[in-house]
């Protein structure tokens, strides 16, 4: 990001949020199995019948008895069971993780050149469908683009606090290794 994006405060402000991303009292695979068989039923209605519900479904999953998937119970209930999923398909996963090698005689300049390149969104969203077992093949599968955008930001922070914390004083350096890892630590 550019200096000038950050005077002009064309920036992507986020507001902080405390809430676990996993925990909820919906169950999500049940869920998902309900708006199904409400699907079909809705599929089956003629225009008139659905006009009791305005025409919208949503009013029709209400009264049928489905969660809102969109609220944000219903969104760490969904987070919740790709997170199940996820590691039941990693553990039944034959192979494990492929390790990349590295130049042992310059580790770590071998390891930024590493994670410069993987800066970049695309990468980034390429990396995820790669690394992840239950996301779909589809272009829009896995990560959005605003998501790779926040992770390349967080990794180049990251990095560039380890830089500067290799350069910089003995007073600095332990507050800026602090910060780097917890830049690093988002995972892929």
């Amino acid at each position: 990001m550019k200096i000038e994006a950050i005077l002009d405060e064309a920036v992507d402000a986020q507001a902080g949020q405390n809430n676990p991303p996993f925990e909820s009292s919906i169950e999500y695979a049940a869920e998902l199995e309900k708006r199904e068989v409400a699907n079909a039923q809705w599929s089956t209605f003629t225009p008139e019948e659905q006009k009791k519900y305005s025409g919208r479904i949503e009013l029709f999953y209400q009264s049928f008895g489905v969660a809102d998937l969109k609220s944000d119970d219903g969104l760490r209930a969904k987070n919740a069971y790709l997170l199940r999923n996820e590691i039941h398909s990693q553990i039944q996963h034959e192979s494990p993780l492929t390790l990349l090698s590295v130049e042992e005689l310059h580790f770590s300049t071998s390891l930024l050149e590493l994670l410069e390149n993987v800066e970049n969104i695309e990468h980034i969203r390429d990396l995820y469908k790669l690394r992840k077992r239950t996301v779909g093949s589809s272009k829009n599968a896995g990560v959005t683009s605003a998501e790779a955008q926040r992770l390349k930001n967080s990794m180049r922070q990251g990095r560039e606090l380890y830089l500067s914390g290799r350069t910089g004083s003995l007073m600095v350096k332990p507050l800026n290794f602090f910060i780097h890892l917890l830049h690093m630590r988002t995972p892929l």
